[in-house]
Protein backbone atom coordinates (compact mmCIF):
# COMPACT_ATOMS: atom_id res chain seq x y z
CA UNK A 1 0.00 0.00 0.00
CA UNK A 2 3.03 2.19 1.22
CA UNK A 3 4.83 1.90 -2.09
CA UNK A 4 1.22 2.62 -4.40
CA UNK A 5 0.89 5.62 -2.75
CA UNK A 6 4.35 6.66 -2.83
CA UNK A 7 3.96 6.47 -6.56
CA UNK A 8 0.74 8.46 -6.61
CA UNK A 9 2.04 11.13 -4.75
CA UNK A 10 4.75 11.10 -6.91
CA UNK A 11 2.90 12.26 -10.27
CA UNK A 12 1.49 15.78 -9.75
CA UNK A 13 5.02 16.60 -8.53
CA UNK A 14 6.60 15.07 -12.05
CA UNK A 15 3.73 16.54 -13.93
CA UNK A 16 4.26 19.96 -12.31
CA UNK A 17 7.97 19.91 -13.67
CA UNK A 18 7.35 18.91 -16.68
CA UNK A 19 4.63 22.19 -16.98
CA UNK A 20 7.20 24.66 -15.93
CA UNK A 21 9.58 23.66 -18.48
CA UNK A 22 6.47 23.05 -21.03
CA UNK A 23 5.95 27.21 -19.82
CA UNK A 24 9.44 28.30 -20.05
CA UNK A 25 10.15 27.26 -23.64
CA UNK A 26 6.48 28.76 -24.75
CA UNK A 27 8.18 31.92 -22.72
CA UNK A 28 11.54 31.47 -24.75
CA UNK A 29 9.83 30.62 -28.14
CA UNK A 30 7.33 34.02 -27.49
CA UNK A 31 10.51 36.42 -26.48
CA UNK A 32 12.61 35.22 -29.60
CA UNK A 33 9.74 34.98 -32.29
CA UNK A 34 6.68 36.34 -30.96
CA UNK A 35 5.04 39.70 -32.41
CA UNK A 36 6.27 42.61 -30.04
CA UNK A 37 2.63 44.14 -28.91
CA UNK A 38 2.39 47.42 -26.82
CA UNK A 39 -0.63 48.78 -24.91
CA UNK A 40 -0.96 52.56 -23.88
CA UNK A 41 -1.62 53.85 -20.69
CA UNK A 42 -2.00 57.38 -20.15
CA UNK A 43 -0.76 58.17 -23.54
CA UNK A 44 2.36 56.69 -23.90
CA UNK A 45 3.53 53.14 -25.17
CA UNK A 46 4.25 50.00 -22.72
CA UNK A 47 5.02 46.32 -24.10
CA UNK A 48 3.72 43.93 -22.68
CA UNK A 49 5.12 42.10 -19.88
CA UNK A 50 6.62 38.47 -20.61
CA UNK A 51 7.82 36.40 -17.85
CA UNK A 52 8.19 32.34 -17.54
CA UNK A 53 6.65 33.05 -13.98
CA UNK A 54 2.76 32.85 -13.69
CA UNK A 55 2.81 32.89 -17.61
CA UNK A 56 2.24 36.62 -17.55
CA UNK A 57 0.90 36.84 -21.21
CA UNK A 58 -1.99 35.24 -19.72
CA UNK A 59 -2.89 37.36 -17.02
CA UNK A 60 -3.24 40.73 -15.77
CA UNK A 61 0.39 41.19 -15.23
CA UNK A 62 1.02 42.13 -18.43
CA UNK A 63 0.11 45.78 -18.00
CA UNK A 64 0.35 46.36 -14.44
CA UNK A 65 3.84 45.45 -14.18
CA UNK A 66 5.47 47.56 -16.86
CA UNK A 67 3.52 50.38 -15.50
CA UNK A 68 4.47 49.66 -12.13
CA UNK A 69 7.94 48.91 -13.09
CA UNK A 70 8.09 52.67 -14.90
CA UNK A 71 7.00 54.69 -12.10
CA UNK A 72 9.31 52.74 -9.86
CA UNK A 73 12.51 53.33 -11.71
CA UNK A 74 11.74 57.17 -11.13
CA UNK A 75 12.52 55.82 -6.84
CA UNK A 76 15.46 55.32 -4.60
CA UNK A 77 14.67 51.49 -3.31
CA UNK A 78 14.73 52.95 0.19
CA UNK A 79 11.79 55.08 -0.59
CA UNK A 80 9.81 52.04 -1.33
CA UNK A 81 7.36 50.21 0.26
CA UNK A 82 5.92 47.14 -1.95
CA UNK A 83 2.50 45.58 0.08
CA UNK A 84 2.06 42.13 -1.24
CA UNK A 85 5.20 40.14 -2.30
CA UNK A 86 4.87 40.24 -6.48
CA UNK A 87 7.55 41.91 -8.01
CA UNK A 88 10.58 39.44 -6.33
CA UNK A 89 9.13 37.03 -8.47
CA UNK A 90 9.51 39.23 -11.45
CA UNK A 91 12.94 41.53 -11.09
CA UNK A 92 15.86 41.72 -8.40
CA UNK A 93 14.16 44.01 -5.59
CA UNK A 94 15.88 46.09 -2.65
CA UNK A 95 12.98 47.43 -1.44
CA UNK A 96 10.88 46.57 1.54
CA UNK A 97 7.52 44.30 1.47
CA UNK A 98 4.92 43.53 3.45
CA UNK A 99 3.18 40.56 3.33
CA UNK A 100 1.07 38.40 6.03
CA UNK A 101 1.45 35.35 4.59
CA UNK A 102 4.73 35.41 1.98
CA UNK A 103 8.45 35.56 3.65
CA UNK A 104 11.21 36.19 1.88
CA UNK A 105 14.37 38.83 1.56
CA UNK A 106 13.34 42.52 2.60
CA UNK A 107 9.93 40.48 3.22
CA UNK A 108 8.39 41.42 6.65
CA UNK A 109 5.89 38.54 7.18
CA UNK A 110 3.10 40.87 9.01
CA UNK A 111 -0.81 42.08 8.36
CA UNK A 112 -0.31 45.35 6.83
CA UNK A 113 -3.36 46.56 8.64
CA UNK A 114 -1.54 45.54 11.94
CA UNK A 115 1.92 46.89 10.38
CA UNK A 116 3.11 50.31 11.59
CA UNK A 117 7.02 52.13 11.04
CA UNK A 118 8.63 55.38 11.24
CA UNK A 119 9.89 55.12 7.69
CA UNK A 120 7.57 57.28 5.70
CA UNK A 121 7.76 56.30 2.18
CA UNK A 122 7.66 58.16 -1.04
CA UNK A 123 6.44 55.10 -2.86
CA UNK A 124 3.64 52.51 -1.99
CA UNK A 125 2.70 49.82 -4.47
CA UNK A 126 -0.03 46.76 -4.04
CA UNK A 127 -0.50 45.32 -7.13
CA UNK A 128 -2.67 42.67 -7.39
CA UNK A 129 -3.08 41.86 -3.56
CA UNK A 130 -6.12 44.50 -2.02
CA UNK A 131 -8.43 42.13 -3.36
CA UNK A 132 -7.55 39.27 -1.08
CA UNK A 133 -7.20 41.41 1.86
CA UNK A 134 -10.45 40.27 4.31
CA UNK A 135 -11.71 38.54 1.39
CA UNK A 136 -9.24 35.77 1.21
CA UNK A 137 -9.39 35.34 4.80
CA UNK A 138 -10.54 33.58 8.16
CA UNK A 139 -12.58 35.05 9.55
CA UNK A 140 -13.81 36.98 6.39
CA UNK A 141 -13.67 40.58 7.22
CA UNK A 142 -15.43 42.55 4.25
CA UNK A 143 -14.08 45.95 4.66
CA UNK A 144 -10.38 45.36 5.81
CA UNK A 145 -9.77 46.57 2.08
CA UNK A 146 -10.48 50.28 3.19
CA UNK A 147 -8.11 49.52 6.80
CA UNK A 148 -5.49 48.15 4.11
CA UNK A 149 -5.51 51.19 2.31
CA UNK A 150 -5.81 53.48 5.25
CA UNK A 151 -2.70 52.27 6.96
CA UNK A 152 -0.98 52.46 3.41
CA UNK A 153 -1.89 55.81 2.93
CA UNK A 154 -0.57 56.90 6.52
CA UNK A 155 2.59 55.03 5.97
CA UNK A 156 3.23 57.41 2.69
CA UNK A 157 5.51 60.53 3.18
CA UNK A 158 3.45 63.92 2.53
CA UNK A 159 4.33 64.05 -1.01
CA UNK A 160 4.64 60.24 -1.33
CA UNK A 161 2.21 58.19 -4.35
CA UNK A 162 0.65 55.12 -3.59
CA UNK A 163 -0.16 52.56 -6.74
CA UNK A 164 -2.89 49.83 -6.59
CA UNK A 165 -3.61 47.28 -9.36
CA UNK A 166 -7.33 45.74 -8.44
CA UNK A 167 -8.42 42.75 -10.57
CA UNK A 168 -12.34 43.25 -11.07
CA UNK A 169 -15.15 41.30 -10.62
CA UNK A 170 -13.09 38.79 -8.26
CA UNK A 171 -13.81 41.00 -4.45
CA UNK A 172 -17.75 42.16 -5.12
CA UNK A 173 -17.20 44.35 -2.08
CA UNK A 174 -14.14 46.31 -3.31
CA UNK A 175 -15.13 46.41 -6.46
CA UNK A 176 -18.97 47.90 -5.70
CA UNK A 177 -16.46 50.36 -3.09
CA UNK A 178 -14.56 51.41 -5.87
CA UNK A 179 -16.97 51.81 -8.17
CA UNK A 180 -19.45 54.24 -5.64
CA UNK A 181 -16.49 56.53 -5.10
CA UNK A 182 -15.68 54.99 -1.66
CA UNK A 183 -12.10 54.65 -1.91
CA UNK A 184 -9.55 57.47 -1.47
CA UNK A 185 -8.48 57.40 -4.70
CA UNK A 186 -7.46 60.35 -6.55
CA UNK A 187 -7.10 58.71 -9.92
CA UNK A 188 -8.55 55.70 -11.55
CA UNK A 189 -7.98 53.72 -15.07
CA UNK A 190 -9.78 51.13 -15.70
CA UNK A 191 -8.42 48.73 -18.76
CA UNK A 192 -9.68 46.10 -20.52
CA UNK A 193 -8.65 42.54 -22.23
CA UNK A 194 -10.00 42.76 -25.63
CA UNK A 195 -8.59 39.66 -26.66
CA UNK A 196 -6.57 37.04 -24.67
CA UNK A 197 -3.25 38.78 -24.81
CA UNK A 198 -4.22 42.83 -25.54
CA UNK A 199 -5.92 45.04 -23.35
CA UNK A 200 -6.98 48.81 -23.94
CA UNK A 201 -8.07 51.82 -21.77
CA UNK A 202 -11.43 52.14 -21.28
CA UNK A 203 -14.30 53.77 -19.28
CA UNK A 204 -15.82 52.50 -15.41
CA UNK A 205 -19.08 51.72 -17.32
CA UNK A 206 -17.33 49.23 -19.97
CA UNK A 207 -16.06 47.30 -17.40
CA UNK A 208 -18.49 46.92 -14.49
CA UNK A 209 -19.88 43.37 -15.64
CA UNK A 210 -16.25 42.41 -15.68
CA UNK A 211 -15.55 39.01 -14.66
CA UNK A 212 -12.73 37.18 -12.93
CA UNK A 213 -11.41 33.62 -15.01
CA UNK A 214 -14.38 34.65 -17.89
CA UNK A 215 -14.02 34.67 -21.04
CA UNK A 216 -10.20 34.55 -20.66
CA UNK A 217 -7.94 33.21 -17.48
CA UNK A 218 -7.34 35.14 -14.07
CA UNK A 219 -8.46 39.39 -14.51
CA UNK A 220 -10.57 40.22 -17.76
CA UNK A 221 -10.50 43.64 -16.59
CA UNK A 222 -8.49 46.08 -14.32
CA UNK A 223 -8.26 49.34 -12.26
CA UNK A 224 -4.96 51.04 -12.21
CA UNK A 225 -5.53 53.45 -8.74
CA UNK A 226 -3.47 56.18 -7.63
CA UNK A 227 -3.82 57.90 -3.84
CA UNK A 228 -2.03 60.85 -1.93
CA UNK A 229 -1.26 60.68 1.97
CA UNK A 230 -3.43 61.52 4.35
CA UNK A 231 -0.97 64.13 5.55
CA UNK A 232 -0.92 65.67 1.81
CA UNK A 233 -4.30 65.65 1.67
CA UNK A 234 -5.09 67.07 5.24
CA UNK A 235 -2.74 69.74 3.99
CA UNK A 236 -4.32 70.72 0.70
CA UNK A 237 -7.96 70.93 2.57
CA UNK A 238 -6.20 73.43 4.47
CA UNK A 239 -5.12 75.43 1.89
CA UNK A 240 -8.22 75.03 -0.14
CA UNK A 241 -10.11 76.56 3.27
CA UNK A 242 -7.29 79.65 3.46
CA UNK A 243 -7.99 80.31 0.14
CA UNK A 244 -11.98 80.58 0.29
CA UNK A 245 -11.74 82.87 3.28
Amino acid sequence: MSEVKSRYNLFPMIFMQLAKYYYFFLFLFRKWFGVKRTFTFHGKDYGYFLHPYNTTWRNERAVELPIALEILREYDPREVLEVGNVLSHYIRSAHQVVDRYEGGKNVIKEDIVNYRSSTRYKLIVCLSTLEHVGFDETPLEFEKHRKALQVMRLLLASDGRLLVTIPLGYNPDLDADLYAGQLPFEKITFMKRNSRETWEETTKENVMDAKYGKPFKAANAIAICFAKSVASVKENKCLSTKTSQ
